[in-house]
């Protein structure tokens, strides 16, 4: 832990002071035949060299050295790009799944203003709704607002707005996409804090990367002017060493891009969690029932059939139906010639419905 911390303050200083030390050189190559020239006495150049030899040698590379630093802190380097296409399509690709499974089981009365933020709650709203909704366009290009969000008109009152200006329905998913992405891109450095504690090995291989990638970003600008005055003060043919810090820039923009693309990685794979994915997805989750719980429920639903077949004993209908099989019926000798020819099956069929009753 001690060397890794170590590493990191060095890694911070490098970098600075290699860029200024190649300004200075830049700037000896091209004034520095002044600086040899002895200097009338009483000047400010012949103060500092008076200086100079009085701390010696160790206290001019010292001072030399803090100027560099400080120079090098303060001229602004080449802006390397750390986000990398590849990065942002699995983020935006990961960030889709997790919308598909909102709407699959997100409801608008899990949605309550209390609960979820506003603009969840303005898309489940469009998500929920039967009829047609459309938003200005201007909304769209322009992201959400806050202050805009209640901004909700029906079709009927978008066809009496003034032509020429287009208008569409919202495409679902489109508004929780874009805040999803908003919050975990701002929550980068807490969730770079929190690789740092819990994965402290790929935190440090990230780290590296990074840091080398600045490295290399911040050489390109003072090695390409020291090549430009080297070539001005010997030949111009030298200019092709330009080709050293654009391999360099290069190089940087692939270990940004790679060092980017292995945290968004660690995202997605939930080695560290973003507080903005845990919340959409708390929607989502199903209840965790342990052991106990489902012998419990195995318990009530057997109880549940149990009570379903004795259901009808508390039945008024059963109990007519049991007196009316258990009275003897009296025969008649006289020969009924209106009787049904099909009073056998009445009779089975009485029988078939008490037994079904049963269970």
């Amino acid at each position: 832990m001690f060397l890794s911390t170590v590493l990191l303050g060095l890694r911070q200083v490098r970098t600075p002071l290699l860029a200024g030390a190649l300004w200075l050189c830049t700037a000896w190559v091209l004034v520095g035949d002044r600086v040899l020239d002895q200097p009338a006495a009483g000047t400010f150049e012949a103060r500092v060299i008076a200086l100079s030899n009085w701390v010696g040698v160790g206290g001019t590379i010292a001072a030399l050295t803090l100027a560099a630093f400080l120079i090098g802190g303060l001229i602004p380097t080449a802006l390397v790009n750390r986000k990398g296409k590849r990065a942002a399509e699995e983020l935006s690709w990961w960030i889709s799944q997790i919308v598909r499974e909102s709407y699959q089981r997100i409801s608008l009365g899990d949605l309550s203003n209390d609960r979820a933020p506003q603009a969840v709650a303005v898309e489940a709203f469009y998500y929920e709704q039967n009829g047609l909704r459309v938003r200005l366009n201007e909304l769209a290009r322009e992201g959400y607002d806050d202050e805009q969000a209640s901004d909700i008109i029906d079709q009927e009152d978008a066809m009496e707005l003034p032509s020429g200006r287009g208008y569409r329905p919202p495409i679902p998913g489109t508004w929780l996409h874009k805040i999803i992405k908003v919050g975990i891109e701002s929550e980068f450095p807490l969730l770079r804090a929190s690789l740092l504690q819990e994965r402290p090995l790929i935190f440090s291989d990230l780290d590296r990367k990074e840091s080398e990638a600045d490295l290399r970003g911040a050489i390109f600008l003072p090695l390409s002017a020291l090549n430009v005055a080297v070539a001005s003060e010997t030949s111009w043919w030298v200019t092709l060493g330009l080709f050293v810090p654009l391999a360099l820039y290069v190089q940087a923009y692939r270990l940004a891009s790679t060092a980017n693309l292995e945290f968004v990685r660690a995202i997605t794979a939930g080695l560290v969690l973003s507080p903005t994915v845990e919340y959409v997805r708390s929607f989502n989750r199903r209840p965790q029932w342990s052991a106990l719980d489902e012998a419990e429920l195995d318990r009530r639903e057997r109880a549940w059939l149990y009570a379903r077949r004795l259901r009808p004993v508390f039945s008024w209908y059963f109990w007519v139906l049991v007196i009316k099989n258990l009275v003897p019926k009296r025969r008649s000798n006289s020969i009924s010639y209106g009787a049904p020819a099909n009073e056998p099956s009445i009779e089975k069929a009485r029988w078939e419905t008490f037994h079904r009753i049963l269970g």
